[in-house]
């Protein structure tokens, strides 16, 4: 069985020393979250050179995005932190990341109207009736029209930096490209085509100031990210290791 440390530098360090410890149970535990959320306030204007860049926090279903979103607006309100939070997922009865493998198109996650899981709807409403109140929008779940409204207007501002951290779950893992991402955070199972192209949302190269992007994974996934990218570039020799290594 795994663990976390924490060690007595930092009170936030979140150290997984064994790959096995991807129990359902521990790693949706609100200590865990807790624990993660603070470490992201730690380093968050470090990772991103704040507010030269942003970041996407992809995460394994909707409960926990959900828990997430909860932890980071309630540090908010304790003035932990002053960043701006936006979320989007689907309240479709197949919203989770059953399969974690990050391949989804995002056009069919898209839906409005009187469809989907309530329980999640009445939070994704309530999530982008802060979202509104943040940039004088009117966009809800009623209708399609409205929702993809809210998806296009999130992608805009993920653009213009007006967004600090994007919660997602599947959504904009692939096909999303925004030059001021520089940094993603992973707390959910990715693999293979699905892990390089979340991964890659944070490679587009935009300047000196940022020559690569940042990964931080909060699962011991490094056997699988190595098979990922040898599975994806197969003539990678060993002397390109050094820089494919995730810090």
């Amino acid at each position: 069985m795994g663990r976390y440390k924490q060690k007595a530098d930092s009170p936030n360090n979140v150290d997984i020393e064994v790959e096995g410890i991807d129990t359902k149970e521990l790693m949706e535990s609100p200590a865990r979250l807790e624990k993660i959320t603070d470490y992201i306030l730690d380093r968050h204007k470090a990772k991103t050179k704040h507010p030269q860049f942003n970041a996407m926090f992809c995460v394994s279903s909707v409960d926990v995005l959900i828990q997430y979103y909860q932890l980071f607006a309630k540090k908010k309100k304790e003035g932990k932190h002053n960043l701006k939070i936006a979320t989007i997922f689907s309240y479709a009865a197949n919203e989770d990341d059953k399969d974690a493998d990050g391949i989804l198109d995002d056009g069919g996650e898209i839906v409005g109207g009187d469809v989907g899981n309530k329980h999640t709807r009445e939070h994704l409403d309530s999530f982008i009736s802060e979202y509104n109140g943040m940039f004088g929008t009117n966009y809800s779940t009623k209708d399609s029209k409205s929702f993809y409204g809210y998806y296009q207007d999130i992608a805009k501002k993920v653009k213009a930096k007006k967004v600090d951290i994007l919660l997602v779950v599947n959504m904009f893992l692939t096909g999303f490209d925004a030059k001021t991402l520089n940094t993603l955070y992973v707390d959910k199972n990715l693999r293979y085509h699905g892990l390089i192209q979340a991964y890659s949302r944070t490679n587009r190269i935009l300047n000196q100031v940022k020559s690569q992007g940042n990964i931080v994974v909060f699962r011991n996934r490094r056997r699988r990210s190595r098979a990922s990218i040898h599975q994806n570039f197969p003539r990678t020799d060993e002397a390109d290791e050094h820089p494919r290594k995730l810090r």
